[in-house]
């Protein structure tokens, strides 16, 4: 399993097409932090084409605390 943390990315557009890019590479898990939308976001949604439900996702306050998730 690969994981990508995106922290601190203000276009939930670009979230999106992390979404795509991840669900194509396959086997990637997707960390949101901070005020970077998450795979709730209508916006998100539509950019993501349905890969914001494919790819697993979860989002933290901070990208210390997704590592702090990793390493535990």
């Amino acid at each position: 399993m690969r994981y990508l943390i995106l922290d601190k990315i203000r276009s939930a557009y670009n979230v999106g097409s992390f979404f795509r890019n991840a669900d194509g590479f396959g086997d990637w898990t997707i960390f949101t932090c901070g005020y970077t939308a998450n795979s709730e976001s209508p916006r998100v949604k539509k950019t993501s084409l349905g890969a914001e439900s494919t790819v697993p996702n979860q989002h933290f306050d901070s990208a210390e605390e997704a590592i702090k998730y990793l390493q535990d």
